[in-house]
């Protein structure tokens, strides 16, 4: 079965300009993630109440929310703060970016974001500064908040218990943002963090990898 295609960091090509002032080039590949065998995902077992708050009769609910959050993502103004970028909460990691996944109707895909251990109101902090785009309960994601960044770079923040700012806020970088938990379609406490790019979903500890030779740690 042929996966999607999505950006993924680890695959950056960085050009000699990179680290210029005045001269700043993004080279990138948009690589398939087919390589990794369905047969070897993971099955993804619900809770009866989570599994029917997420069939098939809100289908078309979960359209719309996808669209919603595809038009939110479509920024590209502002320049990306200078600091270092941080995790979001203190954990390790549970399920990795780009890892496949079947649903319990046989639906598969491939995880778009990285899946860290925390426990139900466990903080989770901003990545870096931005300003809140998004902060709401949706079907899957359950109560989300996205960040704007600059330079069409966002974070996500999926599964709260608790969101503890608003649309519009602007943040700083370490800010108490919200609580972890379950919401949304999970197995369990966690939290789902993501990065996007240009419309397209980044390994997260890669980007920070990526984005750490040219940052300010202060």
């Amino acid at each position: 079965m042929k996966g999607p295609s999505y950006f993924s960091l680890n695959q950056l090509r960085v050009s000699k300009n990179f680290f210029s002032e005045d001269n700043i080039e993004w080279h990138t590949d948009f690589v398939s993630l087919k390589r990794q065998s369905f047969r070897k995902a993971r099955d993804l077992a619900f809770t009866k109440d989570v599994w029917q708050k997420v069939g098939l009769e809100n289908e078309a609910q979960r359209k719309d929310e996808e669209n919603l959050v595809r038009k939110i993502l479509s920024r590209s103004d502002g320049d990306l703060p200078d600091k270092c970028w941080e995790i979001p909460t203190k954990s390790t990691l549970s399920s990795g970016y780009g890892s496949p996944r079947t649903l319990p109707d046989g639906q598969q895909y491939y995880h778009t974001g990285t899946d860290l251990r925390a426990g139900e109101g466990a903080e989770v902090k901003a990545s870096q500064d931005g300003e809140v785009v998004f902060a709401a309960p949706l079907i899957v994601t359950g109560n989300m908040v996205m960040i704007y960044h600059g330079s069409g770079v966002y974070s996500k923040y999926m599964h709260l218990s608790k969101i503890d700012v608003n649309v519009g806020d602007k943040v700083k970088k370490g800010q108490h943002i919200g609580e972890a938990g379950h919401t949304g379609r999970v197995t369990g406490p966690h939290l789902h963090w993501e990065i996007v790019w240009q419309g397209n979903p980044a390994n997260p500890h890669h980007f920070l990898q990526a984005m750490a030779p040219t940052c300010d740690p202060k």
